[in-house]
Order: C-alpha cells, then sequence, then structure tokens
C-alpha cells in the first residue's frame, strides 16, 4: 500500500506540526525529554509522522482528526497506531508508554511517497530480543520491517 502526497497534503501536515509544537510549548513540555534532538530533527519527525497519519486517512477515506497531545489516550486512526520514518534502515520503534494491544502499523517516506509496509501488535515486539536504546534514554523496542506481518493480513477489523 502506498500513498503519494500532493502539496495540500504537505501543507496541512506543516500546519499540522506547527500546532503541535506549540501545543507542547505552551504546556512547558520538552521536546528533547526522550532523547537528545535538535528542534531541527524534532520537526523532521513531526513532520514524517503527520504525514503518514493523514496518509493513511487518505488511503482508509476517513477524516484525519491531527491528534495533539492526546499521549497515546487515543490511538491515531482511532484503532490504529501510525508509525513512519524517512530513515532508508528504519523500522518499528515501540516505547515503554505505548500500549501493549494495540496495532502499530508502520510506513517509510521515500521522497513524497508513504509505503506501509507492514504491522504489528505492540506486544509482539515488547521481548528481550529486541530492546532498541541506542541512546541510553528510554526503554525501547525495534521490529525491522522483515519481522513485521504483511499489510495485506492487518485484521479485518482495522481500516485498510
Amino acid at each position: 500500500m502506498k500513498y503519494a502526497m500532493n502539496d495540500d497534503d504537505w501543507a496541512e501536515v506543516e500546519r499540522a506540526v506547527r500546532l503541535r509544537i506549540e501545543e507542547s510549548s505552551q504546556q512547558g513540555l520538552n521536546h528533547a525529554s526522550t532523547y537528545e534532538r535538535s528542534m531541527d530533527e524534532r520537526l523532521e519527525q513531526e513532520r514524517v509522522g503527520a504525514g503518514a497519519e493523514l496518509a493513511w486517512a487518505r488511503l482508509n477515506e476517513r477524516l484525519w482528526h491531527n491528534p495533539i497531545n492526546e499521549f497515546h489516550q487515543v490511538p491515531d486512526d482511532g484503532m490504529n497506531e501510525i508509525r513512519a520514518t524517512s530513515h532508508p534502515r528504519g523500522g518499528l520503534i515501540i516505547r515503554d508508554n505505548d500500549p501493549s494491544n494495540r496495532v502499530y502499523i508502520f510506513a517509510q517516506l521515500i521522497g513524497n511517497v508513504f509505503f506501509f509496509i507492514g504491522w504489528a501488535y505492540g506486544h509482539e515486539a515488547k521481548c528481550d530480543e529486541n530492546v532498541f536504546n541506542p541512546n541510553g534514554w528510554r526503554q525501547s523496542w525495534r521490529l525491522g520491517k522483515h519481522q513485521l506481518h504483511p499489510m495485506k493480513t492487518l485484521p479485518a477489523s482495522q481500516p485498510r
């Protein structure tokens, strides 16, 4: 599955990212609290993440509600968490505050296209062989692309 972003999509993502940053700042939240990252890194990661959420919504002909500071209380699309990277060797990262019973859908951004690679339940990632903590800051787990379930096997109750 893939979705090619257009200029209007990216403009909507940019507005969303600005709102997320402003809201976090107003609440006194530290953008580098999970691990050390610059504001430029945060902006890029927010852009990729928000873009993947929007792309998933478009693929499923749903409205994107631009979740802001919901802190894992509400899944990105109402049922699933959408995770993405633009890194060529990227994988699905699950953190200690991610609910184990949710489906996490992983996408990779190449150019202006989001490729939805696969999915996994949070509990499938949270095991010793998947521990991933390169910065020493926070417990997390990583699944490589080859470890994910194919998108065609996404549970029927989930949007496709």
